[in-house]
C-alpha cells in the first residue's frame, strides 16, 4: 500500500517538476541560442520555443501516464515500482534544479554539472 502511494507522488513530483521546468523556460527564453539543451534546440528550431516547450510538457505528461498505467496493469511488481521511485525522483530534482536555474537565473550545482555535459558537445 505504501509503495503504490509513493509511484503516486513520485509520478505527481515528475510532472509538477517538468511544468515548473516548462513554465520557467517559457517565462525567460527569448531566443533558441539560449536553451542548452541540444534536442530542445533542435525542436525550438522546427516548432517554435513555444510549442516546443509545451509538446515536450504535454509528451512527459503521456509518457508518466502510460508508465503508471503498466506499472499497475502490467508490471505490478515490487521490483518495477522501486525503480519507477528511484528514477522519478533522480529526473524531478533534475527538473526541478533547471526551474531553479530558469527562475533566479543563477546556475546551482545541478545545472553546473548539465552545462558543461553540453558545452562538450
Amino acid at each position: 500500500m505504501i509503495i503504490n502511494i509513493t509511484v503516486f507522488i513520485t509520478a505527481f513530483l515528475i510532472l509538477f517538476s517538468k511544468f515548473l521546468d516548462c513554465y520557467t523556460t517559457a517565462k525567460r527564453i527569448n531566443t533558441v541560442e539560449q536553451e542548452m539543451n541540444p534536442i530542445a534546440r533542435w525542436l525550438m528550431m522546427r516548432a517554435g520555443i513555444h510549442n516546443a516547450i509545451w509538446t515536450v510538457f504535454f509528451l512527459a505528461t503521456g509518457l508518466t501516464s502510460y508508465t503508471l498505467f503498466d506499472i499497475f496493469c502490467g508490471y505490478n511488481e515490487r521490483w518495477y515500482k522501486l525503480v519507477f521511485i528511484l528514477l522519478g525522483h533522480i529526473i524531478s530534482t533534475v527538473q526541478f534544479a533547471v526551474a531553479h536555474h530558469n527562475y533566479y537565473q543563477r546556475r546551482n550545482l545541478i545545472t553546473e554539472i548539465l552545462h558543461r555535459l553540453y558545452k562538450m558537445k
